[in-house]
């Protein structure tokens, strides 16, 4: 990272062959996803459940930028501080100036934090309970004095686990829907986690 004269990090600077300034960074496709699903029986009992996986892909986190912005994300309790931070002067050598974190100088500025994009790139890799179902067949003897030909009860549940080292609200949430603007978090909201009861007859 390149540390400008006022201590605080750069930015990529406009130029003839870049005239934003602007660089792309990440890339949201995963290397690869993978789902296992598991089917156990015993006698009338039926277990089945599917485990989701996700390797790779990057999610932007855009709420961490705009609440470190507003000064409510926990990081900012830091502000006041001084702190030097790692990276290099334009002329190479190691940074060594102190600077103070604040809202005006830093949090909320586009210089310091909000327009330094990288921070806010995460890995988005997951393993996720995606559902789970427990099932009970209810035996033909006691079926059919209720005069029907089957019944199946079970319960189950959607969601229930999830392992990642993404620091949002759910990896798997995008700003603009299922379809679109894959990867980005912007104040999404995760999965719902459910559990419900079925009940299955036949007459």
């Amino acid at each position: 990272m390149i540390i400008g004269q006022d201590g605080f990090p750069m930015r990529e600077m406009p130029s003839p062959e870049n005239p934003t300034g602007d660089v792309m960074i990440g890339d949201p496709t995963p290397d690869f996803l993978l789902g296992i699903r598991n089917n156990m029986a015993y006698k009338n009992f039926a277990l089945t459940f599917l485990w989701d996986i996700r390797v790779g892909g990057d999610v932007a986190n855009v709420t961490t930028n705009w609440t470190r912005a507003q000064g409510i994300d926990a990081s900012t309790m830091d502000r006041g501080s001084q702190v030097i931070f790692r990276g290099v002067l334009e002329d190479g050598n190691v940074n060594n100036i102190p600077v103070i974190i604040d809202d005006v100088n830093y949090y909320n500025n586009t210089r310091g934090n909000r327009d330094i994009a990288e921070r806010f790139i995460e890995d988005g890799s997951w393993v996720r309970l995606r559902d789970v179902t427990l099932s009970y067949s209810v035996p033909n003897n006691i079926v059919n004095k209720m005069k029907m030909r089957n019944l199946n009860i079970g319960i189950y549940g959607r969601n229930l686990l999830l392992f990642t080292a993404y620091r949002g609200v759910d990896p798997e949430t995008n700003l603009g829907g299922p379809n679109t603007s894959m990867g980005v978090d912007a104040f999404g909201t995760p999965n719902t986690r459910s559990v419900g009861l079925n009940i299955t007859a036949g007459f």
